[in-house]
């Protein structure tokens, strides 16, 4: 299993449906923006960093962006692989991070979880989840014969005993 520097820094292949996203220059932008799409996107990047942003949003659950910004940075900062390579900033910014966040929650990986007050920010914000984790998360919630015990389950349960 690779560690989070190899991850997060992309030594491992990109896997191919990671490019698979629509472009997302407003409709209404100038042809300037559009082009800036076309570029990242043909060239890569822009799977590259989608694939980043997956992996750091499966191995650091119920995080806002700006939580998950300030992981990637600590694994650079921290990391072996970022010394090697002599980074001390990450390639992607917030915006970036965001942006990718929406082309995964567009592709169906990843979902927004809770909204809750941001460490960071001291804001309220959504909360990024993989499906990955989301599934993993219902399989503990099933009883012996498979059945899901949803929170509205429950609630109604507990409605019903009152």
């Amino acid at each position: 299993m690779a560690t989070a520097d190899e991850t997060m820094f992309n030594t491992r292949p990109v896997p191919d449906d990671f490019g698979d996203c629509k472009p997302l220059a407003h409709t209404d932008g100038p042809a300037t923006s559009h082009e800036a799409v076309e570029r990242h996107t043909e060239s890569g990047g822009r799977a590259t960093h989608c694939y980043t942003v997956y992996q750091l949003v499966h191995e650091h659950p119920h995080r806002t962006s700006r939580e998950l910004y300030a992981c990637l940075r600590i694994v650079l900062y921290c990391g072996e692989m970022g010394g090697r390579l002599g980074k001390t900033e990450p390639d992607i910014d917030l915006t970036e991070l965001r942006r990718r966040l929406t082309d995964l929650k567009n592709q169906g990986r990843i979902v927004q979880g809770e909204s809750r007050k941001c460490r960071v920010a001291g804001t309220r914000a959504v909360t990024w989840n993989s499906q990955v984790y989301q599934r993993e998360q219902v399989n503990e919630n099933e009883d012996h014969d498979g059945h899901t015990e949803t929170g509205r389950e429950v609630a109604k349960e507990k409605g019903a005993e009152s």
